[in-house]
This record gives C-alpha cells, sequence and structure tokens, in this order.
C-alpha cells in the first residue's frame, strides 16, 4: 500500500434515526480480514481502522448485518490454518457470503494474489507460504453453499483477483463460484498497482482510501438516488469519487445477478409516505378469495397484469389483511429509423451497450470485438452519470458477448450527460450474443410510483422472445415472441419494449429477459440502449 497524508475527517455514526435493514442477512457470513502490523514489512495502521469500520458499516442499520454474522480475524499470525477457518466460516453461509481484506497485498512468482499477514515475507519465493493466498479464499467460497458471493479487497494487486482477460464466467475462475448463480469481486487498485492509505487524520484514525470512501458512500447515501445501494451503484460510485480525488480506480467485475445485490439502504433516499392511520375494514376470505380469481380471469384477457398479494391473519378475527398491488403492461414497436435522446427520454436514467470514440470515425461497416476489450469497461456501457438505477446486464448464453458498430443500423442514439463518454451524437452500437441459449438479462428497481422502461434490442436470423417479472414472483409477467419475415431471413431486426410498471413492493426488482426463442443458423440477440422514466 501507499501512504498519502489527509485533513479529512471520519463519517459520523454509521445508520440513522430511521435506518432500517433492507435484507434478511440470518442466513450469510460476512468474513473480515485485516493485518496492520507486520514483522517484515511496513506496518499499515490504517487497515486496523478500516478493518472497524467495515465491521461497523456491516452491522449498523444501513446494512443490517447481525453482530454473529461477522467474524472479524485481525493480525491474524501466520502459523494459524486460515484457509480451513475461512471454510469453516463459510459452511455457515447458505444465502450470501461476504469477504473482506484490508493490508499489503503482493504478486508471487507466478502473479497470484497473495494476501498478507503478520509474518508475511517479501521474497518472492515466499510470499505465498507465509501468506494468505488468494486461491484459498476462491476455494472456501467455492466450499460454500452461499448463492452469491461478494468479494472487497483492499489491498495493493487487488486486480490480479481478476481473470487477466476479464472474463465474466464463474467456469472461467474470475471468482471461482462454482456452484454459485452470482458473484462480485471489487478491488482497491489493479493487477500492478498500488492501493492507498491515510498516514494521518484529524481525528487520529488514519484509514486506508478505499474503505474511507465506501463507507461515506453508505454512510452518507445517495440523494435524489434509489431506494437502496446495490453492488453496482457502490462500484460506480466508488469509481467516480476516487477518479475525482486523483486516486486509483478501483477493479471491479461481476457474473450473474450479483450486481443487483442490495449491499445497504440509501440514508439520503425519500422516505415513502406514511401509510394512512385508519385502517381498511377487513375482508372476508371467501369473499377475497372470489375477487382474486375475478381478477385474474381479467388479468388473461388483458395487456395489464394485475397481482394482489395478500398477508392473511392466523386469527380470522386477528388483523387486517395487507393488500399490495403491482402492474405491469408492456407493448412492442418495430424501427424502421429513429434518432433516441436518451438523455432527454430517461429522465430516471439510461444506459448505451457497444459504443466506442473510434465508432465516430470508423470506415468499417462492422468493426467489432469481444465485450472484454472495452478497457475498464467490461460491460461496454456509456450511462447516466448522477443515478444508476438501470443494472448492468448478465449474459444468458455460452458465448461471449461481442460489441458491435453498423452504420446501417436504423436507430443511433445521443446523449450529453453521460460516463465514461459525456457526449455523443449518431451512435450505432450494440453488443450481441449468439450460440447456445443467447441472450440478456437486466434487472431494475421498482421503487415507488409507476415507471418506465424503454429498452431497444435487435436480432438477426433468430426469433426473440422478452420475458418480464418482477423478481422472485411470476404471477405478474409480460411476454412477447418476435419473428422473421421469411422472405428476409438475414435481415437486421429493431425494435423497442415499452414497460409500464409498479412493484408491489418498492425494494422488488423487474426482471428483463431477451432470449434467443429459435434459430436459424448463425442467429444472435442484440441489446442496444435502455431508458428509465
Amino acid at each position: 500500500m501507499s501512504e498519502r497524508p489527509t485533513g479529512e475527517p471520519v463519517a459520523g455514526p454509521v445508520g440513522g434515526p430511521a435506518a432500517r435493514p433492507v435484507r434478511d442477512h440470518s442466513r450469510s457470513m460476512a468474513v473480515l480480514v485485516g493485518t496492520a502490523g507486520y514483522q517484515h514489512l511496513r506496518p499499515v495502521p490504517a487497515a486496523a481502522h478500516s478493518l472497524d469500520r467495515m465491521r461497523r458499516l456491516l452491522t449498523g442499520e444501513l446494512c443490517g448485518w447481525p453482530e454473529d454474522r461477522v467474524a472479524v480475524l485481525a493480525d491474524v499470525p501466520s502459523g494459524v490454518n486460515l484457509p480451513d477457518r475461512l471454510v469453516e466460516l463459510f459452511q455457515g453461509a447458505d444465502d450470501t457470503a461476504l469477504f473482506y481484506y484490508v493490508g499489503h497485498g503482493q504478486a508471487d512468482d507466478r502473479d497470484e494474489l497473495c494476501l498478507a499477514l503478520p509474518g508475511t515475507r517479501d521474497d518472492a519465493d515466499r510470499r505465498a507460504t507465509t501468506s494468505l493466498p488468494y486461491s484459498a479464499v476462491r476455494h472456501a467460497l467455492r466450499a460454500s453453499r452461499a448463492t452469491t458471493t461478494i468479494v472487497l479487497l483492499d489491498c495493493c494487486h487487488a486486480g490480479l483477483a481478476v481473470s487477466p482477460d476479464g472474463r465474466l464466467s464463474p467456469g472461467d475462475h474470475l471468482i471461482g463460484l462454482a456452484r454459485t448463480p452470482g458473484g462480485a469481486l471489487i478491488g482497491a487498485a489493479g493487477p500492478y498497482e498500488s492501493a492507498r492509505f491515510e498516514e494521518r487524520s484529524a481525528d487520529g484514525r488514519p484509514h486506508t482510501v478505499f474503505t474511507r470512501c465506501l463507507a461515506e458512500i453508505v454512510e452518507e447515501g445517495v440523494a435524489g438516488g434509489p431506494e437502496v445501494l446495490t453492488v453496482d451503484l457502490l462500484l460506480r460510485l466508488l469509481r467516480e469519487r476516487l477518479l475525482r480525488a486523483g486516486k486509483p480506480s478501483p477493479t471491479g467485475i461481476m457474473s450473474g445477478s450479483a450486481g443487483e445485490f442490495v449491499f445497504a439502504r440509501n440514508a439520503a433516499a425519500t422516505a415513502p409516505p406514511a401509510p394512512p392511520t385508519t385502517p381498511a375494514a377487513p375482508v372476508p376470505r371467501r369473499r377475497l378469495r372470489t375477487r382474486l380469481r375475478r381478477l385474474a380471469a381479467l388479468v388473461a384477457a388483458t395487456l395489464v397484469a394485475t397481482t394482489v398479494y395478500l398477508r392473511l391473519p392466523d386469527d380470522p378475527g386477528g388483523r387486517t389483511d395487507t393488500v399490495l398491488v403491482a402492474t405491469l403492461s408492456g407493448s412492442r414497436t418495430s424501427i424502421t429509423a429513429a434518432d433516441v435522446d436518451l438523455s432527454a427520454e430517461g429522465t430516471l436514467d439510461w444506459a448505451q451497450w457497444g459504443y466506442l470514440p473510434s465508432d465516430d470515425t470508423a470506415a468499417e461497416r462492422f468493426p467489432q470485438n469481444p465485450v472484454a476489450r472495452c478497457t475498464d469497461n467490461p460491460y461496454c456501457v456509456v450511462r447516466r452519470t448522477d443515478t444508476f438505477l438501470i443494472g448492468n446486464f448478465a449474459t444468458l448464453g455460452t458465448d461471449p458477448a461481442v460489441r458491435i458498430h453498423d452504420a446501417g443500423q436504423p436507430v443511433s442514439f445521443a446523449w450529453h450527460d453521460g460516463t465514461p463518454y459525456a457526449a455523443a451524437r449518431g451512435a450505432r452500437s450494440a453488443v450481441y450474443q449468439g450460440g447456445p441459449g443467447a441472450g440478456f438479462q437486466l434487472l431494475v428497481p421498482g421503487g415507488t410510483g409507476i415507471r418506465t422502461l424503454r429498452l431497444y434490442a435487435g436480432y438477426h436470423q433468430a426469433a426473440l422472445r422478452c420475458t418480464v417479472t418482477f423478481r422472485g414472483s411470476d404471477l405478474v409477467s409480460f411476454t412477447d415472441y418476435a419473428d422473421i419475415e421469411p422472405d428476409r431471413l438475414n435481415a437486421n431486426y429493431y425494435l423497442v419494449y415499452t414497460l409500464g410498471y409498479r412493484p408491489g413492493d418498492v425494494a422488488q426488482l423487474l426482471d428483463v429477459r431477451l432470449t434467443m426463442a429459435h434459430e436459424y443458423g448463425g442467429g444472435n440477440v442484440a441489446l442496444l440502449a435502455a431508458t428509465l422514466s
């Protein structure tokens, strides 16, 4: 780690008076490892303060982890069998396994990441034998039953934990989550970069720069942002804040749906309106079920899908039933020519996939390359600067996603408030996937009130299926099937889905999937852009 002086004070207590946990962590396990004192390396007092800050952050009201589900291992002697201890601890995780490390990170003679312990040696050929190899962390995560794995590495060379070619598949040993549907890794520095720490601070409790920044983002919240802070959003905010401060940009990569993991409640989010103080009269069970059957029949006959979720009391004469209504409607429009101003249309958020500035002067009609080659941008995405509501995509097929620029694409995009590319006009780019199971998944937060998501997509030599549900419930859904015209087999087809929705719970996610329903030879599915208003 590299030091830097600072006079910045530590932020105030974690959580506010109205804070409440947004996720049940009773079946999860977080293991926090930190090393501040060393026998052969330079001590890092900031690591001790950061380790304690992370513990307080997780067990505070904003994150809501029970104290008995957070294990803190500070300055573990090299003689302790720490790899086996990690396996033992993570065996208790059925939901989420979270691993955090703060201290020195070193590369051994095979360029493998080694997390330093008090007795760690500086000699390249002894680093692995005197440290906690990251491969041991990977093994412990694989051995757990967790369905989501989150890794936070606050150390130098953290990027060595990520596959060098940016592959997203757990099967490619990115994070080593062989039996989990989603994993996320965020590191304080790239593979060959140094992380930073404070030498001193105003209150005498210096921190590592990465952990301080993460903690302040959670504790302060995001004004005007969503009700919850996901891992995806945290990574984006970390990058923006640290880059503005002239510090190393964090390494981050996700697989599956881990990017949408709710890390904390947004401390700065506007509280939803209070429920009415006068309770509604209870609805008799028989009459309520009759209404539900009539409602289901109505849903089947209309485009707008509505579901009533009920909490029925155990005692018929007891509590009043709670009725929450979720709505979802959808339509498809083919595109033959369109110029879309994403900044104007996406009043809440927008995203565009596949664009690179070199496309503006590209002589070829189809300059393309794997998405992984988009440097420091593994999803090859440009998005609105001040919000992060539309999640990053997850690929559903086995082939890698490919980004493409097509000068003949009939729909183009413009924006003026984007990042990492601030503005563009006439962008005609996309990401696509072919091969078995080809498709994309997007997750979008529900929020309050009715929202409109517009999803711009395409398909080639294939039929496209769009399926939309609320995460965790398939009672409300929208499904559409778009096929090719028999005499235009080799044509590219473009369309926009307009989805109006309101969830039954503000924390519920809209799950959107575009899949290749039928393949006519060399088919693929393309993702162009999305707006939220």
